[in-house]
């Protein structure tokens, strides 16, 4: 009714430091999803972790038109990051993209975190609009090769 006509117009979604955590999220997925012309969504702080980055990534399917999203300070880790790198192709017009703070990094050994990192790089291949990309205090630490 009313309720699905408001969502499929909505062109911004700011729903930051709520503390949703990924049960808060999988309630508001479904209108998300239904958000066709969505251009910026905000869910920064919310504790969302890799399981609100999974429910997260689905939505980006249908929000072709998202040109900016923050999830910083959500702790998605590596496994989120993947999960939310495997739809960003279907968003081509994002320009900023806000993962500051998600506990993306990893440490020197940390083969998945690598994996993880690798996946978003490839999937930003997808979105040749970015202009804006924070990936700030996720402590990245090099890899590095023991000496002979």
């Amino acid at each position: 009714g009313q309720t699905m006509k408001f969502w499929t117009s909505l062109q911004s979604l700011k729903c930051g430091f709520n503390d949703l955590g990924y049960e808060g999220l999988e309630l508001l997925v479904p209108a998300i999803c239904d958000c066709l012309q969505l251009e910026e969504l905000d869910l920064q702080g919310n504790d969302l972790g890799a399981i609100g980055a999974g429910l997260l990534a689905k939505c980006l399917i249908s929000c072709t038109s998202l040109r900016s999203l923050n999830l910083a300070h959500n702790r998605i880790g590596y496994e989120g990051l993947t999960e939310i790198s495997q739809n960003l192709q279907f968003c081509p017009g994002l320009a900023s993209v806000n993962l500051s703070a998600s506990c993306i990094g990893g440490r020197r050994s940390d083969t998945q975190s690598t994996q993880g990192l690798v996946a978003f790089s490839q999937a930003l291949l997808h979105c040749t609009n970015v202009v804006d990309l924070d990936l700030s205090s996720n402590r990245f630490v090099r890899e590095t090769q023991p000496m002979a």
